[in-house]
């Protein structure tokens, strides 16, 4: 609060500024008695900072565009993210305008927090020609997200690199993870689910699949006989066991999925799947060698006649509102609190996971709002590689 009052008046007169708080209260109860030993240790890091060459120079310097290199330049991350949003442009349009790929924007708007220091070595660099493309999207044409020598970067810094840590949570006791599959585990190709695809491939109209997810959202028929209609659609289809093998060929994970479960296994994860995907599908994109990652799969199953051809759908009791049974049963399972769960999904079906108890991430979201905390605890937009849910999950023990 004092920061941001000096912050206001110091940038009207263009004069640098710093601010150090000596805290004697910080997580005990109000009391003066350590009022000497936070004063010192203020006092102690502004001779520190005084007697620094490299620190004033560094805060002083003269305002100038910073160049790495002949044809580098830093890119402020937090103005970039700011004027994406409120654009209300995702990574993904980013890419596509620009021509620049997804994961090298995913750094651009990321910060070195291994450590601070006044020299800009937080800041991610890209070159002049893709720094002019990127702010002829995202800020229509005005050369702001280069960094500048003065106070504006570093205050937009220190607080963006403030709450950045503040916001994501590592929790301590998780002791299991519950995936959902579908948009979770697997690449968002034009975000169709499993059955959609299914719905695609055997000719029919995706209006059709939505209008049933709708009518059993509206609880005008149960999960069953939801099951019962898609199989007799699919029927009269010709629905065979190759088909549902040719869309599991379709589906793909999401990069770095193999390698962070066995991570999480390794450092005695608990690791299940609850999805209203198919279990052969989930089964076959997983791999064989692989399902020994996963304590148990709850999905939906079609059962195929010596024929091939599909005889019935099983319907899972684990989608929808069962997802947060499906923690429950984890739950007890494991003998652990439902708060030492982790659940990890994507959309509206994942959504009651939250009244388990469990803590809740949500990925990619769809279908979803990820900012509602009563329901998503945490949330990632914009996941890339299935190892960013590492950091929300303490695995230093």
């Amino acid at each position: 609060m004092e920061a941001s009052g000096v912050w206001a008046a110091s940038e009207r007169e263009n004069v640098h500024w710093i601010i150090v708080k000596g805290i004697c209260d910080w997580g005990m109860d109000k009391t003066d008695d350590f009022q000497p030993l936070a004063a010192s240790a203020a006092v102690s890091l502004c001779k520190h900072i005084f007697k620094s060459k490299t620190a004033l120079d560094g805060i002083i310097k003269k305002k100038t565009i910073l160049k790495t290199s002949v044809n580098k330049l830093k890119i402020n991350s937090l103005k970039l993210y700011y004027n994406r949003t409120e654009k209300g442009i995702s990574m993904r349009q980013l890419a596509v305008k620009t021509g620049i790929s997804e994961i090298k924007l995913k750094e651009l708007e990321s910060f070195n927090t291994s450590c601070i220091k006044f020299d800009h070595s937080e800041f991610p660099t890209c070159t002049l020609h893709e720094l002019k493309k990127i702010e002829s999207v995202v800020c229509d044409g005005r050369r702001i997200l280069a960094v500048e020598n003065t106070s504006k970067d570093y205050m937009g810094y220190l607080l963006s690199y403030y709450f950045k840590k503040k916001l994501k949570q590592t929790y301590k006791d998780i002791k299991a993870i519950v995936f959902d599959f579908d948009g979770t585990l697997t690449k968002g190709l034009n975000r169709y689910s499993t059955w959609q695809r299914i719905w695609l491939k055997l000719g029919y109209n995706i209006n059709i699949c939505n209008d049933l997810h709708e009518r059993f959202s509206q609880k005008e028929f149960s999960h069953k006989e939801w099951c019962n209609i898609t199989c007799e659609k699919f029927q009269s289809k010709g629905m065979t066991d190759r088909v549902l093998a040719e869309i599991s060929d379709e589906i793909s994970l999401i990069e770095g999925t193999i390698p962070t479960l066995k991570k999480l296994k390794a450092n005695k994860i608990h690791l299940f799947i609850a999805s209203g995907s198919i279990r052969d599908v989930i089964e076959k994109v997983i791999g064989e060698t692989n399902m020994y990652l996963f304590e148990e799969i709850k999905a939906n199953v079609m059962e195929f006649d010596k024929n091939g051809y599909l005889k019935r759908i099983i319907g899972t009791k684990y989608d929808f509102e069962g997802k947060c049974e499906y923690v429950e049963k984890v739950a007890n399972m494991l003998d652990i609190n439902a708060c030492n769960i982790l659940f990890i999904g994507n959309s509206n079906n994942d959504q009651l996971a939250y009244q388990s108890g469990a803590i809740t991430l949500c990925v990619n979201p769809d279908m979803t709002d990820p900012q509602n905390k009563r329901i998503w605890h945490n949330a990632i937009y914009e996941m890339q590689n299935l190892n960013e849910i590492i950091p929300y999950v303490d695995l230093s023990l």
